[in-house]
C-alpha cells in the first residue's frame, strides 16, 4: 500500500482558535477543503427532519460547461491550462434538487425503516468521497486556517454563496518543510487541475 502524505481530515466543526494552535503547525503547505455531508442521526427518526436534511443536503449547486476555452500565451500564442483563469461561452448551473418523482419516493419513506437506514448509512459513507471546494497554499499553516475560519479569506463568503457552513467541510494538509513560494503555487496549480478542473464539467 502507498503511503498517505496528506494530513487529515480535520472536520471544520472542530476547528475553534485553540484546535487550530495546538494541532496545525506553523509551517509551508499546501492545503484543500472538502465538502463533507453533515449527518444528524436522530433525523433518521423524525420523517420531517430526514426529508429536510436530504432536500438541504442537495442545495449547493453544480456547474455543467458546454463550451470554453482555455487562456493564451501572448509568448507563444498557443492554448495552455492555467487553473485560475479559463472564459466561458455557455455556462449553465442548476441546483441538485430532486425531481418531482425523486420528491415523492423520498416523502413515501416510512418514519423508520430499513430503506431510511440505508440512506443514512449512505449519507454517512459519502463523508469520504465529498468534492473539493477550495486549494490552497501558505508559509504558515497555523495562521491561514485561522483566517480562513474567521473569514479573513475568500473561503467563509464561498461557503455562503454555496449554503454550505464550516461545519459541512473538512480539511486536509500536506506539510512542506522546505519550500519556495514558487515550488508551493506549482503544486497548488497542479492540484486545482486535478482536483477541481474536472468538477466543472459534468459527464453524466
Amino acid at each position: 500500500m502507498k503511503k498517505n502524505f496528506w494530513i487529515g481530515p480535520f472536520y471544520g466543526s472542530d476547528l475553534d482558535n485553540d484546535y487550530i494552535s495546538s494541532e496545525f503547525p506553523t509551517i509551508p503547505a499546501v492545503y484543500i477543503w472538502r465538502r463533507i455531508f453533515k449527518n444528524i442521526p436522530e433525523s433518521i427518526f423524525n420523517k420531517t427532519n430526514f426529508i429536510e436534511l436530504v432536500e438541504k443536503s442537495l442545495i449547493p449547486p453544480f456547474v455543467s460547461i458546454s463550451k470554453a476555452k482555455v487562456s493564451r500565451s501572448e509568448a507563444s500564442n498557443s492554448e495552455y491550462i492555467r487553473s485560475n483563469f479559463i472564459r466561458f461561452e455557455k455556462i449553465e448551473i442548476g441546483g441538485g434538487r430532486l425531481s418531482i418523482e425523486k420528491s415523492e419516493y423520498l416523502n413515501s419513506l416510512d418514519t423508520i425503516s430499513k430503506r431510511k437506514n440505508i440512506f443514512d448509512e449512505l449519507f454517512n459513507s459519502c463523508l469520504n468521497f465529498g468534492p473539493v471546494l477550495y486549494v490552497g497554499e501558505t508559509d504558515n499553516l497555523n495562521q491561514r486556517i485561522i483566517d480562513h475560519k474567521n473569514g479573513r479569506s475568500l473561503l467563509l463568503n464561498g461557503l455562503i454563496d454555496l449554503g454550505l457552513h464550516f461545519d459541512e467541510v473538512a480539511l486536509s494538509y500536506l506539510p512542506l518543510k522546505v519550500s519556495t513560494q514558487k515550488e508551493r503555487k506549482f503544486i497548488e496549480s497542479i492540484l486545482t487541475i486535478l482536483l477541481l478542473a474536472p468538477l466543472t464539467k459534468r459527464i453524466g
